[in-house]
């Protein structure tokens, strides 16, 4: 209860930025501090149909990922820097566990194909081979059937 509360879900930024933590624990309160944040923020631009907003998120959400939870890898950095620069991509980060993972990305479904081939260059171009790709769409949550 160092934060004076039971779970970082009910600390504030600025309880875990003026706390009397050792620098690598602050970074990482932090980021689950500012995610639960961007999710819930992220919740709110998905019911407007506000996918630039939703974007930005998910590139603050890589930021924290990589900076504050150092749970990155070269080739992740590679291909989100990619994705970013890419057009029709609104958003991309880390996703899947970190030290490796996946990337997943937010992108126009009409600049898709566009944008997939432009970051798999980018990635060869580095590291002598073509990482492995798809494209996918957004379905429907975890449903009884």
């Amino acid at each position: 209860r160092v934060l004076g509360v039971h779970s970082l879900r009910d600390a504030s930024l600025d309880a875990v930025l003026s706390a009397n933590l050792d620098e690598t624990v602050r970074k990482r309160a932090r980021h689950v501090v500012t995610e639960i944040a961007r999710a819930i923020e992220g919740a709110a631009a998905l019911e407007r149909s506000d996918v630039s907003r939703f974007g930005a998120l998910m590139n603050e959400t890589h930021a924290s990922l990589r900076d504050d939870f150092a749970v990155s890898v070269p080739e992740i950095e590679t291909i989100v820097a990619a994705a970013q620069r890419a057009d029709g991509v609104y958003g991309a980060r880390l996703t899947g566990g970190g030290f490796g993972g996946s990337v997943v990305a937010l992108v126009d479904r009409s600049r898709a194909e566009r944008a997939l081939a432009s970051i798999s260059r980018s990635f060869e171009l580095r590291f002598g081979r073509v990482p492995p790709s798809f494209v996918t769409s957004a379905r429907g949550g975890a449903r009884l059937i």
